[in-house]
């Protein structure tokens, strides 16, 4: 069992690894408002334009949420399920997350 953790693992952080020149220039192009959203949906994507969530996450007023959310949906890069918002592409997540922990 050790072995295939280890191996998944391994894997994971190759796949982030080698598309890392990739996520860099896509976070970068970003707005500051949808830097934002993307490393708050590192952590929860429910309730995304409460108060509670803007002030845990430091995000913009609603309407510039929505405009960000708007986009980043637009360009594929979040998704909603059953009113939850999240990251399409996990490997992106494992970069954000990175990003948010250095």
């Amino acid at each position: 069992m050790s072995e295939y953790f280890l191996f998944s693992c391994t894997h994971k952080t190759n796949n982030v690894e080698l598309k890392n020149d990739y996520y860099v220039e896509l976070f970068d192009k970003q707005s500051n408002s949808k830097k934002q959203l993307l490393l708050a949906l590192t952590q929860n994507g429910e309730n995304i334009f409460s108060e509670n969530y803007l002030k845990a996450y430091n995000l913009p007023n609603p309407s510039t949420l929505q405009t960000s959310v708007k986009g980043l949906l637009n360009d594929g890069i979040i998704d909603k399920r059953y009113n939850i918002y999240f990251i399409c592409d996990p490997f992106f997540k494992l970069f954000l997350l990175k990003i948010k922990n250095c």
